[in-house]
């Protein structure tokens, strides 16, 4: 029928163009690039031996069953679905060219009597669509579940009881009248023998200890015999 390389005139499926390819009609696929707008697309290569189509008024869409026979003799069966009443001119032992991009079948040209017909698969198109909203749905799912701020809202931070208590031990003995009331779980001995220097007075610990507050109101130990 025809010689293992022809060049042939193909309309590309993005942007209608038609460019010139050496199509190597031995084989059922090739693989070509538009020259205007530069899309890659696939063409299959068959003659079609029946066809057979099924229109849903209410859906809106005809679904498309064709037998092909491929380069190398080769029956194979093709089915897409197609906006309704949209109906490919195609009879019995026409050669034609079933032109897809990104797997998605988009248009079919006959070389017979050189026509094409603008497909675009709704199924696959549609199928990519809810395969995106999955994907979408998922990430958000991950997001909600997986923030901390939405995990506890608004959640004060309560404070370290002991630092509180490290901190208020610290004070002056003039403000040690709160010191009880926290740490009244937990009594323990005040300072009960001190020594005064000069301005300067000396406490003795429970365990012994001697100190003196500093303008700060910390305890500043010094050696054991200044409150001797």
């Amino acid at each position: 029928m025809y010689n293992n390389y022809q060049t042939l005139t193909l309309i590309c499926p993005k942007c209608h163009t038609p460019n010139a390819f050496d199509i190597d009609t031995f084989s059922e696929f090739s693989y070509c690039q538009c020259a205007s707008c530069k899309k890659e697309f696939t063409i299959q290569l068959a003659t079609i031996r029946s066809k057979r189509t099924k229109s849903n008024k209410k859906g809106n869409y005809s679904f498309h069953s064709i037998r092909l026979v491929t380069p190398s003799k080769e029956e194979k069966l093709t089915e897409f679905q197609s906006a309704y009443g949209l109906e490919p001119e195609m009879k019995s032992g026409d050669l034609v060219i079933f032109t897809y991009y990104k797997d998605v079948l988009f248009l079919i040209q006959n070389l017979t009597i050189n026509n094409f017909t603008v497909i675009k698969d709704t199924r696959g198109l549609r199928g990519a669509a809810i395969f995106v909203a999955i994907i979408m749905c998922l990430i958000l799912f991950k997001v909600v579940t997986c923030s901390p701020s939405r995990v506890v809202p608004n959640t004060p931070t309560p404070a370290a009881p002991l630092q509180q208590n490290i901190e208020l031990n610290n004070i002056a003995p003039n403000n040690a009248a709160p010191i009880k009331n926290i740490t009244s779980k937990k009594k323990k001995n005040t300072p009960t023998h001190y020594n005064t220097s000069g301005t300067r007075e000396y406490f003795r610990g429970p365990r012994g200890g001697c100190f003196y507050y500093s303008a700060s109101g910390k305890k500043v130990y010094v050696d054991r015999s200044v409150c001797n």
